[in-house]
């Protein structure tokens, strides 16, 4: 069998000796009916071939256990967030002081903001896995950078400094 494929062979073969070394062999036929053959020694080669077989495999193995890692840590982060956010829903709807309702204000809009961070990392672990899709939101860029300004003017009175930001009526 292995005469007959070397008499056909216009082309290259590998082939696994006994003692586990591999080889390239190439033959091709001459002219004047004879043969002349070239065996290259390629076991490094195929063994490098292997590991990074293994390492990909290795690679997947770990981003899909990151990927559903960050699922699971989001979804558990979320549940208690959304608690914080119905609480401070809650505080808002009682007669509170200027300061107190600035307070809960706070709170409130940096709890919706870490629960949007939170479902930040939930999309990088869907996009990771395939599984993203984009879909367009309008938002209101003034209240977005407003609420963060006001998280940080409340961290920079607290300090001993910075000037207030005028009150803006709530958007129900």
């Amino acid at each position: 069998e292995r005469l007959s494929a070397h008499r056909r062979a216009e082309q290259e073969m590998e082939q696994q000796l006994r003692d586990g070394r591999w080889l390239r062999i190439y033959e091709r036929a001459l002219s004047d009916g004879g043969r002349v053959g070239l065996r290259i020694d390629i076991t490094e080669a195929k063994r490098i071939q292997q590991e990074l077989v293994e390492a990909k495999r290795r690679a997947e193995e770990a981003s899909h256990a990151k990927s559903a890692f960050l699922a699971n840590m989001s979804h558990e982060i979320r549940t208690p967030m959304n608690a914080v956010i119905g609480m401070a829903e809650l505080l808002q709807d009682r007669p509170l002081s200027r300061d107190q309702r600035e307070y809960v204000d706070t709170l409130s809009s940096a709890a919706e903001s870490l629960l949007g961070q939170i479902s930040d990392v939930l999309d990088f672990s869907k996009t990771e896995a395939g599984m993203f899709e984009l879909s367009p939101v309008e938002f209101d860029l003034r209240e977005a950078l407003e609420n963060t300004l006001r998280t940080l003017e409340l961290r920079a009175h607290e300090k001993g400094g910075g000037a207030r930001l005028p009150d803006r009526p709530r958007r129900p």
